[in-house]
Order: structure tokens, then sequence, then C-alpha cells
């Protein structure tokens, strides 16, 4: 299931005395101003924080922060000059661009004459890129899964997927889950395109918003992947911890119960996939991973079906250097929009495709598959990319295969 699910960002909704639900009411947009103020004032300040520890040399004078801004801005010219005078490709300016059009083909001359480095592509991805392969995503006007809540009779769709929803009335999500628990579900050839990106040694790291699993079923290496959003290969109780495997939740669900926890007599917990509802935070992984990649490691960024209205995956694009290109390929537009406390509080604004002062930004405005496919066409990995996944078909045929058993 590709859930675009919560994040700290979004303080929990809470059940009122009469089970009525106090969610993002009139004063949603004032609400989530202040906390992401709050927010942020917390995580500059805390220097222990994974996701600031990067900006404290900006902020760590704040009695006279422009002398620590000149020194930094000294350092920065110190560090451009050496760089071109050895020619290092990340010297140009960012007034100039290291694409040499805002197409497809600027970025597949990116890789293929060798402009970035090897394991330097970070690859975002969201419930758009796993709709080829059968799973809903969450926004589709008619055929999105916020579009056919109404029999629920939640004041906004975002609830059924808020953990304080799921406490009080669970079978509301489980109920839904009988249509999202991953099945026998096969990649698209975008999650193909990024395994391929990891075979021809470019892949740093793919940063997924989904929770069906399909960047592990087409062959990504663990390490490879941060799931920000969690898993549904597992799930624990949330009274004892207990843990307990898809394969158990899914025979419950599908003969319409609700899981809970049978390991001791006196427990009975609600079991909860190990996914992240909104209300509920992101391990710490995910914030450690973000510190390590998103810096001078990321040459190249290419962003695969998501709406990038959740924070804060959607944020991460703010995050890569100034001068490194960006790719969207997605059925709409998005990422234009960064709210200006977002922007105040990180390296940059939104994705500048089409717009005047463009530098670095490319957008395939269609169909996933068909834009990573394009790319692949151009890069002459399109006879590779199907050969791939032809492959990986008959390997895991072979593994379903009961004769093979033994």
């Amino acid at each position: 299931m590709s859930f675009l699910l919560g994040c700290s960002c979004f303080k929990c909704s809470h059940l009122t005395s009469k089970g009525s639900y106090n969610t993002y009411g009139r004063e949603r947009k004032q609400q989530l101003g202040r906390e992401v103020t709050e927010k942020e004032e917390r995580e500059t300040a805390n220097a222990n924080c994974p996701i600031n520890n990067d900006r404290n040399e900006t902020t760590n004078d704040t009695t006279t922060g422009t002398t620590t801004t000149n020194e930094l801005n000294n350092k920065k010219q110190s560090k451009t000059k050496k760089m071109e005078a050895t020619g290092h490709p990340s010297s140009r300016h960012t007034t100039s661009s290291k694409l040499s059009s805002f197409t497809l083909d600027g970025i597949a001359e990116l890789i293929s004459e060798q402009k970035i480095a090897k394991s330097s592509v970070i690859v975002l991805v969201g419930a758009g890129m796993s709709t080829a392969a059968g799973v809903p995503d969450f926004r589709s006007p008619d055929t999105g899964i916020y579009a056919n809540l109404q029999k629920y009779n939640l004041p906004h769709p975002e609830d059924a997927f808020h953990i304080d929803c799921f406490k009080n009335k669970p079978e509301i999500f489980y109920d839904l889950s009988k249509a999202i628990l991953p099945k026998k579900l096969f990649p698209t050839i975008s999650h193909f395109f990024i395994r391929l990106l990891h075979e021809k040694g470019y892949l740093l790291r793919c940063y997924s918003q989904n929770v069906d699993g399909l960047e592990s079923i087409c062959g990504l290496p663990k390490d490879k992947v941060c799931l920000a959003h969690g898993s549904f290969e597992t799930g624990h109780c949330l009274r004892c911890n207990a843990e307990y495997s898809l394969a158990w939740m899914q025979s419950i669900v599908e003969s319409g119960g609700i899981p809970h926890c049978t390991k001791t007599q006196d427990c009975k917990g609600l079991v909860k996939p190990d996914i992240k509802f909104f209300g509920e935070r992101l391990d710490m992984k995910f914030f450690r991973l973000v510190k390590e990649d998103f810096g001078d490691k990321c040459q190249l960024l290419i962003i695969i079906g998501t709406s990038l209205k959740v924070m804060p995956f959607a944020r991460l694009v703010q995050r890569v250097p100034e001068d490194c290109p960006r790719l969207l390929i997605n059925k709409t537009r998005c990422g234009h929009d960064i709210p200006l406390l977002f922007r105040i509080f990180s390296q940059g604004d939104g994705l500048l495709y089409g717009k005047s002062n463009n530098k670095r930004d490319v957008a395939f405005i269609g169909d996933c598959d068909e834009g990573t496919m394009q790319l692949a066409k151009l890069l002459h990995w399109d006879e590779e990319l199907l050969k791939l996944m032809e492959t990986r078909r008959r390997e895991l045929e072979q593994e379903q295969d009961p004769s093979n058993d033994k």
C-alpha cells in the first residue's frame, strides 16, 4: 500500500467526550503555522537533532549572526576558488546551470556524460509510482482513497489514517485494509528504473513514502532504501509491543476481524501495522540518513509520483545543494509552493521548473512509467530495463511455485 502517512509536523487530533473528531477545523492553517514555528525553533535550538546538526554552523552565534555568516561565506568563496582551479564539476556558480537544457535530454546528458559522480543520485518516491502496479493512491479526484471515504462520515479524509482515529475506531482502518493491504504485486517500470540506477552504481539512496514493499520486491538492497513511513511487513501490539507478521494480520482482516494481541490471555491489545499514521513521529533512522545523504553527496535529485504535500518528506527537495539538478516525474504539477516558514528554515525555495529564474529543475508531467521509460531510452538503458523486469518476474514466479518447496 502506498500510504502518504503522517509525521510529527501534524499534531494529533483528539476524540471529544461526545465521540466526534476535533481535527483540522477552521483555524487549521493558523494552528499549523504556530505548530511549525514552535517545532522549527525547537529543532534549531537542539544541537542533537539529526536533521539540523548540519545547520548549526550558521545558527550557533545568535548574538553576532553577521560575523558567523561572513566567516561561512569566506569559507565558501575559498572553496569555490579551489574547485574552479581544479575543474571540479561543482565549481559552477548557482547562477549558471549544470544542465544543457531543462528537459529529459539534459538530465540524460548529465548521467551519460558522467557529469555526476557514482553514488550521487537520490530518488524520492510517492504513491503515484505504485498506481501502475494496482495500488491506489490517496489524492486522485475519483479513484484515490480520500475520494471514497464518505461512508465513514469523517470531518476530513485524512482522519481515517490518524493514530487517534485508529486507536478509537480501528474498524475504519481495517475495513479499508481489505482493499489496500499488500497482495501479490509486481513492481512498475519506475521501480526497476531505480533498481537500474543502483545496478549502474549511481543510486545513493531511495527515500520512499510508500509502504507497499515494492522497492524490496524489485530487488533494491535494504541499505539503499529509506522507508520514511514504515512498512506493512510487520505489526506490533500497542500494549505489550509483541510482533506479528503481515500474513497473520491479513488472515484476520480478510475474515472480517480486527487484529488483537494473542501472546497472553491478559493483553488483548490492538495490533497496529508498522506504518506511520498522521500524528506519529518518523523514526530517527530517517533523520539520520537525511543528515548523512542530503549535502554535497547528492548531485542529482529525482522525484517520482509524489504530490510533495506531506512534511517533512516534502521539504527534502530543498535540502540538496543549490546547484543540484532536480527532476520531477509526476502526473500533476507540484512542488512550486513551499510555505514561507519552511523557506526560512530550509536551504532553498520550491521547484522552479517553468519559471524565469529556473537554473536547475526539469519536470515531466505525465505518467510516471512513461517518464522513466523515456529517460531510460535517452540513456540507452531501455532494453536492459525491460530485461531486468523480466528476469525478476521469473525469479518471483519460481519463489512462489509450490513445487519448488521440498
